[in-house]
């Protein structure tokens, strides 16, 4: 990462005490340095190096739209009833001080798929925030975002990341060029290279095997970094339909993929997906 990028001299300014603003936006694409520069900057706002992951640091509060189609509603920034959110809303969240660090930081992440009724009801808190509060945003554009959420920001544009071209088969083809997968995926290879070997076992196997193939896979993905079964099901599922793509299997079944991720993602048991999803991929390679 560049000293002199526009996102360290920010970092630095706020170290150094002469910067007093409540809430960031990085603008940037995956591959950039984008999600470095969120992390230092919660441990500068925290006041330490974090000592643990942010989904078990009970000062850090990270929002994120609920499937890959999905939005960050408003039930997710405050208490609605009724509700299927059962997480903790960014309003519950702030409403107590902090516990061990100095601060209490939320990251919104992708705040341009938040709908109307969440933007609004997150501008009231960026407006007038409790002095323990940070909010860090970040996104790969501009566009979608309400310019009123950007008018509340100090608004940074992050760096391409550097490549040093040196990617194994399974980082080629599960993180899709992105270099922060890739870092993600190098701080615990191995289930990510098992999971790889097991897709590609599929290429020898008979439709028979669908059942035990789905067994395997929840083995596998039960081993990926996540903070439960349904999130690491959901990114195995990811990582199945990347390869369903390489190999150039049939439409169809790149469209039984996102529907099996769709469930299992909006509550769906993960094994009545899975069954019928690898017996039609064992079909169509057969």
């Amino acid at each position: 990462m560049s000293a002199s990028s526009p996102a360290q001299r920010l970092l630095s300014v706020i170290r150094e005490g002469s910067g007093s603003t409540h809430a960031v936006l990085f603008v940037g694409a995956e591959n950039s340095e984008i999600e470095a520069v969120t992390l230092e900057l919660i441990n500068t706002w925290m006041g330490c190096e974090l000592d643990r992951p942010l989904d078990r640091n009970i000062d850090v509060l990270r929002v994120a739209a609920q499937g890959s189609g999905g939005f960050i509603t408003v039930q997710m920034i405050v208490p609605k009833n009724p509700t299927t959110f059962e997480g903790t809303t960014v309003q519950m969240f702030l409403r107590t001080r902090p516990l061990i660090h100095q601060t209490k930081v939320v990251w919104i992440d992708r705040p341009e798929r938040m709908n109307d009724a969440a933007s609004n009801a997150l501008l009231k808190m960026l407006e007038e925030p409790p002095a323990h509060a940070r909010f860090v945003l970040t996104s790969s554009s501009l566009s979608g975002i309400a310019q009123t959420i950007i008018s509340r920001c100090c608004v940074v544009a992050c760096q391409p990341g550097e490549d040093d071209g040196d990617w194994s088969p399974a980082e080629r083809l599960f993180c899709e060029g992105s270099l922060a997968r890739r870092a993600k995926m190098r701080e615990k290879p191995g289930p990510y290279e098992d999971l790889h070997s097991f897709l590609n076992d599929l290429l020898s196997r008979k439709p028979s095997y669908a059942i035990r193939a789905t067994e395997q896979f929840l083995v596998l993905a039960d081993k990926l970094p996540g903070s439960g079964t349904r999130e690491k099901n959901v990114e195995g599922l990811r990582m199945v339909a990347a390869w369903v793509r390489h190999h150039q299997l049939a439409p169809s079944i790149g469209l039984k993929v996102a529907e099996a991720h769709r469930r299992v993602t909006m509550m769906g048991h993960s094994g009545m997906q899975l069954d019928p999803l690898f017996c039609e991929i064992l079909l169509a390679k057969n």
